[in-house]
């Protein structure tokens, strides 16, 4: 069951009178901390059956045939985000510190920032390289202030303190060169999964192998839908839907290939974790294309019933609520969601978002339409040396995936969901992601 989670409030009463009471169990974003379970205690679970070790930082999962060491164990109990101590490098510190300067001249220059979604501009666009001189004696004092007090530290001579042992530092140096091993997150609890490579793939190639989701390309086809996203923002330039800088920022020059990867769930099965898979597309193709639909879906998206932020949302929603005796709170989650909208369905909420709200579309709607069938139908991927394309659905991990997921269920929920239930339903709120 993916972790998509609906909730609603009934009023029921059994025969005798008694109160009914549906409790939920605690649900987790991706990646947070864990309320239940270990408790942040590490666990190895190897393939020999040794007693499961325990660490007061991080849980690690050892599922891999690999007997992990003591200080193996420890730097993995440090968590994935950590980062190793390293000697000054002065270049990047030099850089640093222009950024620092430039970010007070670009504030002195522009003033307060603006609102957002003012009609007529965006915030999409590539980076800008512009540094206005300033002529403030405030900011020129207080960074040549800064210069010189880093300078007079970097010439010192001082022993950097580590944040590792050396024992430490090999076994990270260990760890990166068995290939026989993967190292993951895991989907939910913030834990560290180490697997064999081997069943990695094989689970992999076993989500590969449904033909009505994905399909193996004969070769790598970025040059060619690179081609096609070309010639689609280019009429949309002599249209005028666009301007030459939006052409600029939608056209990647240099794209990366996406990459497949999975988070194993551990939380469904502790010995052969199934995977929840993933898309690194940061840099590629479609990446500006989902910046620019998730901009045209996130107000209007906003504007629809039942859609929740966060869980300081709900929080807000079930305050407001006078809740009588007797209700009940009831969850239902969607399986697999991202991966199960059929490409027609998705297209057609989202037009009918983009047309049956009041907010201010930036774009014409057919020409965000016309990026949107673009993202599906080029939506591909590279798992080791072979290339696929996502026939059904939506990667995880795309900018637009959200949105669009959320435009998915309110048409679905408006025509299957709420009418069965609206003789008793109290309040009805959906969850997808934060938003």
């Amino acid at each position: 069951t993916y972790g998509y989670g609906y909730t609603g409030f009934f009023r029921t009463r059994t025969r005798s009178g008694a109160r009914n009471e549906i409790i939920p169990s605690a649900r987790r974003r991706r990646g947070g901390r864990s309320r239940r379970g270990h408790k942040g205690k590490w666990r190895s679970q190897g393939s020999q059956g040794e007693t499961p070790q325990e660490s007061e930082i991080t849980s690690v999962y050892n599922l891999s045939k690999r007997s992990l060491t003591a200080p193996e164990l420890s730097i993995l109990s440090k968590g994935l985000s950590f980062v190793p101590s390293a000697p000054v490098d002065v270049f990047e510190w030099e850089v640093d510190q222009y950024k620092f300067g430039r970010s007070l001249r670009l504030a002195e220059f522009f003033g307060p920032s603006p609102s957002l979604n003012v009609p007529g501009q965006t915030a999409l666009g590539l980076k800008s390289c512009f540094d206005p001189i300033s002529n403030n004696a405030s900011i020129k004092t207080f960074l040549q202030t800064v210069n010189k007090e880093t300078s007079t530290i970097l010439r010192k001579k001082f022993k950097s303190v580590g944040n590792l042992t050396g024992l430490e530092r090999n076994a990270i140096k260990s760890l990166r060169s068995d290939h026989s091993i993967t190292i993951r997150p895991a989907d939910k609890g913030g834990g560290v999964v180490v697997l064999d490579y081997s069943y990695y793939r094989e689970e992999i190639l076993g989500q590969l192998t449904d033909t009505d989701t994905y399909e193996l390309c004969h070769a790598d086809p970025t040059v060619l839908f690179k081609k096609i996203i070309f010639e689609v923002v280019a009429n949309a330039l002599d249209r005028k839907l666009i301007d030459a800088q939006m052409k600029e920022f939608l056209i990647v020059e240099y794209p990366r290939v996406p990459i497949l990867y999975t988070l194993p769930k551990v939380h469904k099965d502790g010995q052969r974790p199934p995977g929840r898979p993933i898309v690194s597309a940061v840099g590629g193709l479609l990446e500006p294309l989902g910046q620019l639909i998730d901009r045209a879906l996130k107000v209007p998206v906003m504007q629809l019933p039942y859609c929740l932020r966060d869980s300081s949302d709900l929080i807000e929603k079930i305050e407001s609520i006078s809740l009588p005796e007797h209700t009940l709170f009831i969850t239902i989650d969607v399986r697999s969601l991202y991966t199960i909208i059929p490409h027609d369905d998705g297209v057609e909420a989202a037009r009918w978002v983009l047309e049956n709200t009041t907010a201010v579309v930036e774009w014409d709607v057919e020409f965000v339409i016309e990026l949107l069938r673009l993202s599906l139908r080029l939506n591909y991927f590279r798992f080791e040396n072979k290339f696929y394309r996502q026939r059904r659905g939506m990667s995880m991990g795309a900018p637009m995936a959200p949105m669009y997921a959320n435009a998915f269920m309110f048409l679905y929920e408006t025509k299957h969901i709420v009418p069965l239930f609206s003789d008793g339903l109290k309040a009805y709120h959906r969850f997808i992601d934060d938003i």
